[in-house]
């Protein structure tokens, strides 16, 4: 149940649910969270960060097309972006992978998957034919499910 009530909850507002307790993301107000659906999360253990994924173009007051990361205290874009949204992120030997329904990031031909060094995105291969809804690593190997061929 907690998971679906953080779906629901993330349409503008990104919530953190600790001791049953709620908070924002950011200051709150106009500016807490996203200004769209959030699809994606995945921790950065390393790093510290959160990163998410979904159908927006702002992060708090930052201009983060599709993907963006929280440090715990802030909102930081992630390069220049994506040119449409993000369905899934994953942490795959020290990269960030997303997959979605983009074609392009950091402006680059990237066919609806790419990956973040923490620098910058770069296409994974040749990318695919359709949308990446998923990712997942199995035998230390990267999966991916979506509408593709």
């Amino acid at each position: 149940m907690k998971t679906v009530f953080l779906a629901v909850t993330t349409l503008f507002t990104n919530v953190l649910l600790s001791s049953a307790q709620l908070s924002t993301l950011g200051p709150a107000g106009a500016n807490a969270g996203v200004n769209d659906w959030v699809y994606a999360l995945e921790t950065d253990t390393t790093a510290d960060l959160l990163y998410v994924g979904g159908d927006f173009t702002t992060a708090g007051t930052v201009f983060s097309p599709f993907a963006a990361a929280w440090d715990g205290n802030q909102w930081l874009a992630l390069g220049s972006g994506f040119n449409g949204a993000v369905r899934t992120l994953l942490m795959f030997d020290g990269e960030l992978y997303a997959g979605g329904e983009f074609t392009e990031a950091e402006g680059q031909a990237a066919n609806h998957i790419a990956k973040w060094d923490g620098t910058n995105w770069a296409p994974v291969g040749d990318g695919f034919n359709g949308n990446v809804i998923s990712l997942c690593v199995f035998n230390n190997e990267l999966y991916a499910g979506g509408t593709f061929s």
